[in-house]
């Protein structure tokens, strides 16, 4: 899977885990380790548990200014489109759809790619994925 969705109020610790369960393997395969994190000064990004947390797994941060949403990539490029989107869309039914699509795509493409598995297996695995709802 490639990301979570999440009904309840993102504090601290559900980010920690998050990142604990995501963002170690997504660097260790993508980058061996070696990257750096940018987040913005949000509160949950300066907590105490939080900070332990990066230190903890050798994680490094880039600290952002305060007050600076020119240097957040999110803010700085997605803002506008994000309030036009909330206005016709629903966010979390179509992020869930938008997940399942792209996970379902590239395990099929993963799996294909691969020698000893053949098309009809292939197909017979998109039966097997479970849903994100």
């Amino acid at each position: 899977m490639f990301g979570e969705v999440f009904t309840s109020n993102l504090d601290s610790i559900l980010y920690r885990e998050i990142l604990a369960q995501y963002l170690s393997p997504f660097g260790a395969i993508n980058y061996d380790f070696w990257f750096k994190l940018h987040q913005d000064n949000d509160p949950k990004h300066r907590s105490k548990i939080y900070t332990n947390f990066l230190e903890k797994n050798n994680v490094y941060w880039v600290k952002s200014p305060p007050k600076s949403p020119d240097l957040n990539p999110i803010e700085f490029m997605c803002v506008n489109n994000w309030v036009n989107y909330r206005k016709f869309l629903n966010p979390e039914y179509h992020l869930r759809i938008f997940l399942h699509d792209l996970w379902d795509n590239e395990e099929k493409k993963r799996l294909s790619n691969k020698n000893n598995i053949e098309r009809s297996e292939v197909l017979r695995m998109e039966f097997l994925f479970i849903p994100i709802c």
